[in-house]
């Protein structure tokens, strides 16, 4: 008897739908009208000639490019199974390394 009615609420809930009532929010966002994308496009040859006049412009305004400036270790390079510097006596890789 228990099993005929486990069989027949199973049966109900698998084959049953739940109406959910539309939100206003989502109504709206259906009927919205597409964004015209034909407007939105660009040209290659446009985007090179704005970043050379952005350039001209900056050269004439006198701003320089930076220059890097490259770092140099004052120290040895620690390798990952020589002694920690800190001088624990543990391996750089599980002392300072993580």
């Amino acid at each position: 008897l228990i099993y005929r009615i486990n069989e027949e609420v199973t049966s109900y809930l698998t084959k049953g739908t739940l109406a959910m009532p539309e939100n206003r929010q989502v109504q709206e966002a259906r009927e919205r009208p597409k964004t015209d994308l034909s407007k939105l496009r660009t040209s290659r040859s446009e985007v090179p000639q704005s970043e050379e006049a952005a350039r001209a412009k900056a050269a004439a305004e006198g701003v320089s490019q930076r220059q890097q400036v490259t770092v140099k270790r004052q120290e040895a390079k620690v390798g990952r199974n020589d002694p920690c510097p800190c001088g624990s006596g543990k391996k750089y890789k599980h002392c300072h390394g993580r």
